[in-house]
């Protein structure tokens, strides 16, 4: 595993940039589990996965997709969890 990277993304290219790297790791990994947020904030990114998925450039079928808030009060190792 890599150490983690910040990088500060312009307001109007932000989503469709991390829709991209999401889709890469989605082909890298079919099975990822993503752990996307709730909320209005992310609602751009959402909008950029679905015209990924529309063109065919990306598939969430064998991935599990557990939002942030969905975790509370899960053991530490159900599956579930991110």
């Amino acid at each position: 595993m890599t150490d983690p990277a910040i990088e500060i993304l312009p307001a109007a290219t932000w989503p469709d940039r991390v829709a991209r790297r999401l889709a890469e790791r989605l082909r890298a990994e079919p099975a990822l589990r993503p752990c996307p947020p709730p909320g209005e904030t992310p609602a751009p990114l959402y909008a950029s996965l679905v015209r990924l998925a529309g063109a065919g450039e990306v598939s969430f079928g064998a991935a599990t997709v557990v939002l942030l808030d969905e975790y509370v009060g899960l053991d530490a190792d159900d599956p579930a969890r991110c």
